[in-house]
């Protein structure tokens, strides 16, 4: 099967950002400098209701590592250690992190538990990888795909790979509804929805998105937000999957790697232009963002579930 996917994309974007980072050592001292930069009483207190309810938000950080930490700044965690790591998406039952590794000789798809005591690697040739595209499964498998357009999955702790098929979704790696009823997935510009295994999908809008940040459901499964690219620069578009109404969620441009809150009330995301490289937060309503991070090297940031104590 021929891939159709935006491999080249991903990976041209994967070398400017080593680029930018390559003077970091895998090993740099990373300090606890996250905080929460308030705009107002009514944000901070979102973010203190999420903190109570259990959620983290984890991300690629200055030292090239996947961290997480509390929605308020608070409780900075770093759970990868080894190479360029990023690209941090968590399992359904917010345990585990995959994430793309680039250890200098090719990049790696890893998992890690959220403590980082416990990595392991996809059994799969570099050269046969394709690790930007990947997703877990509502079932909590990973599910990745090949150069050569095919796709595996995985459970969460390594073992019972097996091959899978992305021709319901034209070749494309899906997102899943949380639901569990639903997937979609990008292919030329097109949004598509589709039932859960692949089937009956529709063309829904056309949205320049760039292909390698992953699309983010609500968690009542009713919206999407996706990264869009517009001229020289990328922004955040939420899609209303029954109305098929389109918003911007903010007006500044350069903001990218948007992902929903557990109680859907909160977006974070990746901002280039008010805080340079670093990580905000924002209604999903619309309104004014806070920043959780130092404005140093934080990139690709993804929400996960509600979880015990870590």
């Amino acid at each position: 099967m021929k891939s159709t996917g935006s491999h080249q994309e991903a990976a041209d974007h994967a070398s400017a950002l080593m680029q930018k980072r390559k003077w970091k050592s895998a090993s740099a001292v990373l300090m606890p400098y996250l905080r929460i930069t308030p705009v107002d009483r009514t944000v901070a207190a979102l973010a203190d209701e999420c903190v109570n309810r259990g959620s983290w938000i984890a991300f690629h950080t200055r030292g090239n590592s996947i961290a997480i930490v509390r929605p308020d700044g608070s409780d900075f965690r770093r759970v990868t250690e080894a190479g360029i790591d990023s690209y941090p998406l968590w399992s359904p039952n917010g345990r585990h992190i995959a994430f793309n590794d680039y250890t200098g000789q090719g990049h790696d798809l890893r998992v890690t538990d959220i403590s980082g005591n416990t990595t392991w690697c996809v059994s799969c040739p570099e050269e046969q990888l394709d690790a930007f595209h990947f997703v877990w499964k509502p079932s909590g498998r990973l599910f990745y795909r090949h150069k050569n357009g095919c796709a595996s999955s995985v459970a969460s702790d390594g073992s019972d790979t097996r091959l899978e098929d992305l021709a319901p979704w034209k070749g494309q790696i899906p997102s899943w509804s949380p639901d569990g009823t639903r997937s979609a997935f990008v292919l030329r510009e097109t949004l598509y929805l589709a039932k859960s295994d692949g089937s009956d999908s529709k063309a829904l809008t056309q949205i320049k998105t760039i292909n390698f940040a992953p699309l983010s459901w609500s968690p009542d499964s009713g919206r999407v937000v996706v990264t869009a690219w517009g001229g020289k620069h990328s922004k955040i578009l939420m899609v209303d999957l029954q109305t098929i109404s389109i918003e911007r969620l903010s007006g500044e441009d350069n903001r990218s790697w948007p992902s929903w809150s557990p109680d859907g009330r909160r977006i974070v995301y990746w901002s280039a232009p008010t805080f340079p490289n670093s990580i905000c937060v924002i209604p999903s309503v619309g309104g004014t963002p806070y920043k959780i991070g130092p404005n140093e090297h934080e990139t690709d940031p993804r929400w996960g579930p509600i979880i015990d104590e870590v």
